[in-house]
């Protein structure tokens, strides 16, 4: 037989990845337990084994969000896929939907919804701020929404949401509450029964330091019920939640539903970025996170950057949002990239050219690792200094 295609030569090399120190927004650098459990050995997703993994999974994903809800699980998706699978549940063509809008998220899930053939109130704040609860019952007042989206650790601001007294709120105008803790969950308090969140969404490659493509999620009663009573389908068979929880066994059944083949080795990585909070302990992986975040705000204090979001009760621990002045910040990204093989987060949506974000996420939220990226830090911010002094000169 004849092949009409000839061999690419890029595969006759072997497979070369740099090793970066990653403290963006997010991948994190993965424990070597995690990455390890990726080379465990390959079974069925329907075998025992399997079933008994996801029973695991889901235990653990239940305290992480701190939640008793029966509808605990993780989709085989990213982030986004989680957006996704939150609003296309709920939210059915036609009905109000309200996003507080305050970044890139927000702006996505409003995009999401909109292609739902929902109607999208967008609620917004200045980037680098956050919502009130004034602002919350005003909306909720107005339009009458069914659906709440709001998100608690703005990853391209910077911003973390306040959340005392939101669920209550949204539950006395008869509406559901979409939390987005995408970069937020194993990092921040997240409080989800307690907070009468509805609907609560994270991931598996920022906070767990985990491989991307695997998002947490929760459903609240009272989200079911709504899921049940849907005048029209579901749009998608995918991220239909009820037929996910069948998969799950978060219902009872004594027979799976058969969902899709997992990533399993990917859930593997997941199980054991999970088992290293667990032993950890909640508690203490907040307050890593809170003085590894405090540690960076009093050195980039001595470095003389400005912040984007001012106001320091209003920053996300997880990843914070620097802005430079007159400095070039495409030469301080590269810099740092290329000469210590380190890298930290341009801006994106509305920082994108005003600032860069620095994460200090799950594995690299360590005290040494503060010290590496001030250190890098500075050394970025004289060679950009110099550099522009130089190209004025010429």
């Amino acid at each position: 037989m004849k092949v009409e295609i000839a061999k690419p030569s890029s595969f006759l090399k072997p497979l070369y990845v740099p090793q970066y120190t990653m403290l963006g927004p997010g991948p994190t650098n993965c424990h070597p337990r995690v990455m390890h459990a990726m080379s465990l050995p390959m079974i069925s997703p329907i075998h025992d084994e399997a079933y008994q993994l996801l029973d695991e999974i889901k235990e653990g994903v239940r305290y992480i969000l701190q939640t008793k809800y029966d509808l605990t699980m993780v989709i085989s998706t990213s982030g986004n896929g989680a957006m996704e699978a939150a609003i296309c549940n709920l939210a059915e063509p036609g009905e109000t939907v309200a996003i507080a809008i305050n970044g890139m998220w927000s702006i996505r899930a409003a995009d999401i919804a909109e292609k739902q053939g929902t109607n999208v109130i967008r609620t917004e704040k200045t980037p680098g701020d956050v919502f009130t609860l004034d602002d919350i019952e005003q909306t909720l007042k107005e339009h009458k929404p069914v659906l709440l989206y709001l998100v608690l650790g703005e990853s391209s601001t910077g911003t973390l949401q306040p959340m005392e007294g939101v669920g209550d709120l949204c539950h006395r105008y008869n509406c559901l509450l979409v939390l987005d803790c995408v970069p937020s969950i194993a990092v921040v308090p997240v409080y989800t029964d307690e907070w009468g969140v509805d609907v609560v969404i994270g991931s598996s490659q920022k906070g767990l330091s985990c491989p991307p493509g695997l998002a947490p999620i929760a459903f609240s009663p009272r989200a079911v019920k709504k899921i049940m009573s849907r005048k029209s389908p579901g749009p998608v068979r995918y991220f239909d939640a009820i037929t996910l929880g069948k998969y799950w066994g978060c219902f009872g059944d004594k027979e799976r539903l058969y969902h899709h083949t997992l990533p399993l080795s990917l859930y593997y990585a997941l199980r054991e970025g999970i088992a290293l909070v667990v032993e950890e302990g909640l508690e203490n992986v907040w307050e890593r996170h809170r003085m590894c975040h405090k540690l960076l705000v009093d050195g980039l204090k001595k470095l003389g950057v400005d912040f984007f979001v001012k106001d320091e009760k209003l920053r996300f621990p997880g990843i914070t949002t620097i802005c430079l002045p007159g400095t070039d910040l495409k030469l301080v990204y590269d810099y740092i990239l290329k000469k210590h093989s380190t890298e930290i987060g341009p801006g994106a949506g509305p920082t994108s050219g005003r600032a860069l974000r620095i994460g200090t996420l799950g594995y690299n939220a360590k005290p040494h690792i503060v010290e590496h990226i001030l250190k890098v830090l500075k050394d970025a911010l004289e060679y950009a200094k110099h550099a522009q002094k130089e190209k004025i000169l010429k």
